[in-house]
Order: structure tokens, then sequence, then C-alpha cells
């Protein structure tokens, strides 16, 4: 083995109060400043890899990610919610429509002389079992007829399942086939005959 060779891989296995021994042992003098310089460029080397390795998000970093979150938030979620009561409101319209639609169907199977009851309706297959339950995206309806048959109106209304969270205007419709909307009160519906308040106006 050469007498001035230098086996890095065992010197920087030792620590640097073992330099003398590894001197002794065949690594001249003259060696000193380069080894020295080497091993405190490895050891230097190691340790910035090792704080790179531990750095991580500091406090205000992460304070303002959360910000920026809550900013995002508070301008997304009422347009969201804004747009989930108008998706609500035009199906409630649209439901009363195709109730409207099925009920003058069937008026006119039945001879012209009496509308039908929702079991009436659903058992003719003209409104889905959706609208005959009576509950639909955010709404709840109701239909209601003359006391006694044959029943020569109806009328049926929509009000919002949560008001103000799943919808804002109140519908109603009559065999008229007229649909009003009424953002402040319920477009009454009894007995068959649809009684909209002096708020309500008609949507079609």
């Amino acid at each position: 083995m050469c007498s001035r060779c230098i086996d890095y891989k065992r010197l920087y296995s030792y620590p640097i109060v073992g330099l003398s021994e590894q001197i002794e042992r065949g690594m001249g003098a003259h060696s000193l400043p380069f080894l020295f310089s080497n091993r405190l460029w490895y050891n230097g080397a190691i340790s910035m890899k090792t704080r790179k390795k531990q750095e991580g998000f500091s406090l205000v970093e992460l304070l303002v990610v959360v910000i920026i979150i809550a900013i995002v938030a508070a301008i997304a979620i009422p347009s969201l919610l804004a747009s989930r009561r108008a998706a609500n409101e035009a199906s409630a319209i649209a439901s009363l429509r195709t109730i409207h639609s099925a009920q003058s169907t069937y008026f006119g199977i039945n001879g012209n002389t009496s509308f039908g009851t929702v079991a009436n309706l659903v058992s003719a297959g003209l409104i889905d079992s959706a609208i005959g339950s009576l509950s639909k995206s955010g709404y709840t309806f109701t239909l209601t007829l003359p006391a006694s048959a044959p029943f020569s109106t109806y009328c049926a209304n929509a009000n919002a399942t949560t008001q103000g969270s799943t919808g804002v205007r109140r519908f109603g419709v009559g065999n008229q086939g007229t649909i009003y909307q009424d953002p402040s009160a319920t477009v009454t519906c009894a007995a068959g005959v649809l009684t909209p308040a002096v708020t309500a106006s008609p949507i079609q």
C-alpha cells in the first residue's frame, strides 16, 4: 500500500481526534492541511443537508395559507348557496308545471268532469314518484281538491322546506295554469282554490 496515499473512506469514518493515529499509520504530516480542510467540508455538507431536511413551514406561512383559504371560502360559499336556492326554485316551478299538465290530461281522460288526487296522477303515470311524494329539491308541495267529487277545480303550491336556505320564493298554481310567485308569503291553496296574496305576481 502506498505510504502517501489517503484512504478517505477510512478517514471519514473516524472522528477528528483519531487523525494522529491515521497519520502514524502511513499518512504523512504534509497531508494534514488537506485532510483537515476536506474533513471540515464533509462535515459542513452533511450538516447543511440535515438542516434542509428538518426545515418546514413557518407559523407565518401557515397563517397566510389559512387566511387565503378563509377568504376564498367567504367569497365562494354564499355564491354556491345562492346558486343552489335558484336551482331549487327553478325545480319547484318545473314541478308545478308538470302537476298542471298532469291535471289537465287527467281531466280530459275523465270526460272533463274531475281533476285527480296525487295518487290518481301517480297511478295514471302522469307524474313521477318524486313529485308524487310531494317533496323534491328542497321544496314541499301541497295539492288540494274540493271537499266532494267530482273535483271541478284543483290547486297546488310549493314552499321551501327550510325557508331562506333551500329556497326563498313561494309558488302556487291553479286549474287556470297560471303560476304565481311570492317572496314574502305562502301562496294559499285550500279546497282546490288558489288565493294569491297582494304580494304575489304571475310568472307565466
